[in-house]
């Protein structure tokens, strides 16, 4: 029979903390297109330079000056601000039942079962949490209620419910906090959500009953401050391509550069023309043509149909059709993500996205020290253990990303 070291073993063999960032960071394709940064760091924070300002010391000089000196503008100098990045946390428990490990064949293979069980799952879990946040608004807001009376059965905005039970950020099972954008759980913490429902806009919570109106909001329990609200998750791409939002500590009202070339919000279907518009806006602005364009399932399915309809065909000998997968927009990749909304289109320059990191995704016993990733669980017939990420998305710079964010 294996026992505990077996696991152990298996864990540290096929599960190195190398292997939990290739998982991670495969199964994330923002993410793993993201660049890493060599930052400065001071305690939890990564600090970087964004240059918001040039020299505007030029001078026009006539090409005679009758003998006497030409004076020069003023020189200036290049125009740098700091940016400050707190890392968000983000731990994955894993939970390995005790009859698991006694009923397991001590070979490799049967170990490997069990362990991949559990940590591909767990794995897979962190990686759509992480997903879903590096699309949202680092606010970790995510569904906004509507009128609820007295009761459990939680009235829900369509837009965000469609949106949220579509891609699973909110399923049976899941805590939940109900509160407002300055208290995560003024009217509710941690209720079981149970029979989401998509077309009713609806979920019910366990516990007691609750009013809510549509300045609540849905987060997942521990997501946001039960104070002040503040969110404990990541930058996503809604306050980063951004023309207002304050990123890294810098406002646009102090540094106006430091905002998204465009925004477009309006509510409007898609067309080619908004995408190049949004286009230009960028190259405007930076001089070059963005490298992404990042779109959920709906509008990537739009955008299909619209660049199929001028497609024209010789023959109908050997056609297919179909190839959404295969897009591309005057030279920009087209990066499909399923958990972008519904309504959103990013215009992206990867190269000035940042990823700062505190290190790779680890086991816990990296900080524990010596032995193998999995204790017992006292009073209870398990082992557990925990993976460790600690990050946060910024930019070195925002006008050279847009957006599209009220597409239908």
């Amino acid at each position: 029979m294996a026992d505990l070291s077996t696991i152990n073993s298996a864990l540290k063999q096929t599960w190195t903390e190398d292997r939990l960032a290739e998982q991670l960071y495969a199964q994330n394709p923002i993410l793993e297109r993201v660049k890493k940064l060599k930052k400065t760091e001071v305690g939890k924070q990564a600090l970087t330079a964004v240059h918001v300002g040039r020299n505007w010391g030029y001078t026009a000089t006539p090409s005679t000056s009758g003998g006497a000196a030409t004076a020069l503008n003023t020189a200036g100098s290049q125009a740098l601000a700091q940016a400050g990045w707190n890392y968000t946390n983000h731990h994955m428990p894993v939970r390995i039942e005790g009859d698991a490990i006694d009923g397991t064949v001590n070979d490799t293979l049967s170990v490997a079962q069990v362990v991949d069980v559990e940590v591909q799952g767990a794995l897979m879990d962190l990686n759509r949490q992480i997903s879903r946040q590096i699309v949202s608004g680092g606010d970790g807001l995510i569904i906004q209620c509507g009128t609820t009376t007295a009761a459990t059965l939680v009235v829900l905005n369509a837009t965000d419910a469609t949106n949220a039970f579509e891609r699973g950020w909110v399923d049976t099972g899941a805590l939940v906090d109900i509160g407002t954008t300055g208290d995560s759980d003024v009217v509710a913490g941690s209720r079981t959500v149970s029979l989401p429902n998509i077309g009713a806009s609806t979920l019910t919570i366990s516990g007691a009953n609750v009013t809510t109106s549509s300045s609540h909001y849905i987060s997942l329990t521990s997501g946001r401050s039960t104070t002040d609200g503040s969110s404990r998750e990541l930058n996503g791409l809604r306050n980063i391509v951004s023309t207002s939002a304050t990123l890294g500590g810098i406002t646009t009202a102090a540094q106006p550069n430091w905002a998204a070339a465009n925004v477009d919000s309006t509510s409007q279907a898609l067309s080619l023309g908004l995408i190049y518009t949004a286009q230009r806006k960028v190259q405007q602005k930076v001089g070059k043509i963005p490298t992404q364009l990042v779109v959920g399932l709906k509008q990537a399915q739009n955008l299909y149909s619209l660049i199929q309809a001028q497609v024209r065909f010789s023959s109908d000998a050997g056609l297919t059709a179909g190839h959404v997968q295969d897009v591309g927009f005057n030279n920009m990749e087209v990066l499909q993500v399923p958990d972008v909304r519904n309504e959103d289109l990013y215009v992206l320059t990867l190269d000035d996205l940042l990823l700062l990191t505190a290190g790779e995704p680890y086991w816990v016993n990296k900080v524990e020290g010596a032995g193998g990733p999995l204790r017992w669980a006292q009073g209870t017939d398990a082992y557990v253990s925990k993976i460790t990420y600690r990050a946060q998305l910024g930019a070195r710079r925002r006008n050279s990303h847009a957006a599209l964010t009220g597409l239908t």
